[in-house]
């Protein structure tokens, strides 16, 4: 797929000089969630995008050799290394603004994987200490005896309530990607107790996987899920060689097109059809399920039409996190009545992805970004500073 090969050289390079031009990643090497338009100023740095963005810009360095983009994943890397709560013995969300009240089993997971890819490349033995410092909170502190709560309240390390009707609020088979890090920590270490970690998440999520789409009554929420039921995708990586994984990979990746193709002439998102063309990839890598190349094809050029071209730094090389379709509501299709809703959809970067919030007009659009290497992932934060979780759409009523 020559094409793809052009498609993928060209939106990594505008992606990465985003990375690094745009201002997202401070002094200190901490990472904001987004950017302020109206302010000018970046959000609370949060160590869950910090680690996206370590991942992220590692993946770069290794596909590109640039070493502006290994230094820039160090610093941050570095950053997540002092961000460790130790009279709490846990990693806050945030760690100078009120995120730090809270731990997220989900970003745990993603902060273990990205320290961990980068302690493999420079052997920093901190990144590989802190990693298990984090993987043994997530199985120590999260576990309620059958399920892992999502959220905590630090420092009692209290659970928040499930919110059934909430994916993030509630335990589910998208915390498999999470568990993924316990998974690595496992081949890390030799320690058999993280493999049986996953093992348990593992067998949990096969169980409970087919019950999660659509899981709700309406279609427009469930385009928010499928970003959800692709974290399950990926998380089954580990395993998939074994049976049950693989038909549940192959079955997966077919439901989410259906619901894709389905929902997708009324709304779209540009991380579910990312979410959807690595899945792909991933289980044509392994013999799960051959590549679909004309659908590969149209994912991949949708994509590009999400992609931003504009002269300012901090748009530049990201894109609309989502559209809306000439089919639906005609009202949704006046610009001016779409900026009156809070928009929880985040803003694209391809093999990236960012976050993005937009409240009654231009000038509060903030941009952000998740950075991912191997990693795709989406979190809910609301605009007023208080702490959701991971699935935008949903929070106030609308993940």
């Amino acid at each position: 797929m020559k094409s793809a090969l052009t498609a993928k050289n060209s939106v990594c390079q505008a992606a990465g000089e985003w990375f690094l031009k745009s201002g997202i990643q401070e002094s200190n090497g901490g990472v904001a969630r987004y950017y302020f338009s109206d302010r000018q100023c970046n959000a609370p740095l949060t160590t869950e995008i910090t680690a996206y963005y370590a991942g992220g810009l590692l993946a770069m360095y290794q596909q590109s050799r640039e070493s502006r983009y290994l230094d820039a994943a160090l610093k941050a890397a570095l950053y997540l290394v002092r961000a460790w709560d130790e009279e709490a013995s846990a990693m806050p969300f945030e760690c100078d603004s009120e995120g730090k009240k809270y731990s997220y089993f989900f970003d745990n997971g993603i902060i273990v994987r990205s320290l961990l890819a980068l302690w493999r490349e420079c052997g920093n033995s901190d990144f590989l200490s802190m990693a298990q410092k984090v993987g043994d909170s997530m199985a120590r502190d999260f576990s309620d005896g059958k399920n892992f709560s999502p959220i905590l309240e630090l420092p009692t390390k209290t659970p928040l309530p499930y919110e059934p009707a909430r994916w993030s609020r509630s335990p589910g088979c998208y915390q498999l990607k999470a568990a993924m890090g316990w998974y690595e920590l496992g081949l890390a270490t030799k320690d058999e107790r993280y493999d049986a970690f996953y093992r348990n998440l593992l067998d949990a999520s096969l169980v409970s996987h087919a019950s999660f789409l659509p899981g709700v009554d309406s279609e427009i929420p469930v385009m928010d899920r499928l970003h959800a039921y692709s974290y399950f995708l990926e998380g089954l990586l580990p395993a998939v060689e074994e049976r049950a994984c693989a038909e549940a990979m192959a079955d997966g990746i077919n439901r989410a097109a259906g619901f894709v193709r389905r929902i997708s002439p009324v709304f779209l998102r540009s991380d579910v059809v990312a979410q959807l063309l690595r899945a792909r990839l991933f289980a044509d890598q392994h013999g799960v399920l051959p590549l679909d190349e004309a659908a590969s094809q149209e994912e991949i050029e949708t994509l590009q039409s999400f992609q931003s071209d504009d002269s300012d730094v901090r748009l530049s090389g990201i894109g609309q996190p989502d559209q809306v379709r000439e089919h639906c509501c005609p009202l949704m299709r006046e610009r001016w009545i779409r900026r009156l809703r809070e928009a929880r959809k985040r803003l694209f970067i391809p093999g990236i992805e960012p976050v993005m919030r937009i409240v009654r007009r231009h000038g509060h659009v903030k941009i952000g970004v998740k950075a991912v290497g191997r990693h795709l992932h989406h979190e809910q934060r609301t605009m007023k500073g208080k702490c959701t979780q991971h699935d935008q759409p949903e929070g106030n009523g609308t993940a």
